[in-house]
């Protein structure tokens, strides 16, 4: 997938319509290609920006544009959390734990001044042996509820080579929209909203 084509699939338009979208991806660098842009993007634009990672030093790093990025991280524009302070706070997972940790970080946004918040969490972290693991559903699925404003958006990555299949189709059921193969698809169907089972259907 090209830069110019993650930029379209992760844009404005398409965030700002779905705003809880699911990045399904082949590898670090697909997803560094995809999500990148969207980050330096959302910095350009006055926007704040949560990126939740694995290695704050390492994507910090990692980043084009590095100056900017570094500016924006000092400023609080860009804040870059690990999972063991979001997703693994505690040495476990927990959906209403996590459902709050997003809320307060949009919030933040919103009170420090900022037009819009976008918020990217790596999904890196989650495997069978996690404390809490069975929770990530449930978490996924409560996501909806706090973006009903247009200035917020929350984008889930998730690496096929790091997640079984069983694990990406729950993570599609759990979304109405997905970048998959580097095109947007809706996972929703007309009319009423859709089960789980119905996105994963759809996605498939």
């Amino acid at each position: 997938m090209s830069p110019r084509s993650s930029e379209a699939l992760l844009g404005e338009a398409d965030l700002a319509r779905w705003r809880h979208v699911c990045g399904i991806f082949e590898g670090v660098d697909d997803t560094a290609r995809a999500v990148e842009p969207f980050v330096t993007q959302a910095i350009e634009r006055g926007e704040r920006v949560v990126h939740l990672v694995a290695d704050r030093d390492a994507y910090l790093r990692r980043m084009p544009d590095r100056a900017v990025v570094a500016a924006a991280a000092r400023s609080g524009q860009l804040e870059v959390r690990t999972w063991g302070t979001t997703y693994l706070a505690g040495g476990r997972f927990g959906a209403i734990k996590m459902r709050s940790t997003v809320r307060r970080a949009l919030r933040e946004g919103r009170a420090l001044g900022f037009p819009a918040v976008r918020l990217i969490g790596d999904m890196g972290w989650i495997s069978d042996d996690v404390p809490g693991a069975e929770e990530l559903l449930e978490y996924e699925e409560s996501i909806d509820a706090l973006v009903a404003r247009p200035d917020v958006s929350i984008l889930c990555t998730y690496d096929v080579h790091r997640h079984s299949a069983r694990r990406i189709s729950q993570a599609l059921g759990a979304h109405r929209a997905a970048v998959i193969g580097g095109k947007l698809k809706v996972l929703e169907m007309a009319g009423e909203a859709p089960s789980a089972r119905e996105r994963i259907l759809a996605a498939a």
